[in-house]
């Protein structure tokens, strides 16, 4: 899907119309859709819930802005922008994914427990801790599979089930739209804030970073 992503972001360069270019910027966003939800899933398989906060709030997105804006400074022409960037993530990942684990509940669950713990042992022994012996850790299945077995699946009707689901699942809805308009509607119209556009993008982008290390004093309750 990143690739695939690479590769549509890539043939917007060359779209002769903008009705095209609008074709290839919406399938760019169903492709980052399922692209964002793994960026935070991924990496909190791998910590305790002390740490997820941490995990949930970091991640690439403001300093790729802020790299976007570097280079943007020094390549104008917007095709070009474009073709440099699209690329970044594909290329990028390929040269990490060697290093980019499978998720050990994941192993787990599918039977996979040789694989799995070879990882847990990883993890272990680079947080200088004592690696949990074969039983602890088929017990550990067994137990998560009977869990597995009586966990009640819901579908998205379920979040208007009772009054109060409802009232959160619209407020949570309310916030979202808010959040997105507010946000898009600075970065998007960067160009009509006075001063350089590049300067503000970068600030817009830095300010970002900030408002994370707020969340982190905030939103753990």
């Amino acid at each position: 899907m990143l690739t695939l992503n690479s590769i549509v972001g890539f043939c917007g360069a060359f779209a002769p119309v903008w009705e095209v270019y609008a074709a290839i910027r919406f399938l760019n966003g169903m492709f980052s859709g399922g692209l964002m939800l793994v960026n935070f899933v991924w990496p909190m398989e791998f910590v305790n819930v002390k740490w997820r906060l941490y995990v949930k709030t970091f991640s690439f997105w403001s300093p790729a802005s802020l790299l976007l804006s570097l280079l943007a400074y020094f390549i104008r022409d917007w095709k070009a922008l474009l073709m440099v960037t699209t690329p970044f993530p594909t290329v990028f990942f390929l040269f990490l994914w060697k290093f980019m684990p499978e998720s050990p509940r994941w192993l787990l669950m599918h039977d996979r427990i040789e694989e799995a713990e070879t990882i847990l042992r990883s993890i272990a022994i680079g947080n200088k801790k004592t690696p949990l012996d074969f039983d602890t850790l088929m017990n550990f299945v067994e137990e998560e599979k009977t869990k597995a077995a009586t966990v009640k699946h819901y579908a998205i009707w379920d979040l208007f089930r009772t009054p109060q689901l409802t009232k959160y699942t619209l407020v949570l809805m309310f916030n979202w739209f808010v959040w997105s308009l507010t946000f898009y509607g600075l970065s998007l119209n960067v160009k009509q804030l006075p001063g350089d556009v590049y300067v503000n993008f970068a600030l817009l982008s830095a300010l970002e970073l900030v408002s994370h290390v707020f969340v982190l004093f905030t939103g753990n309750r």
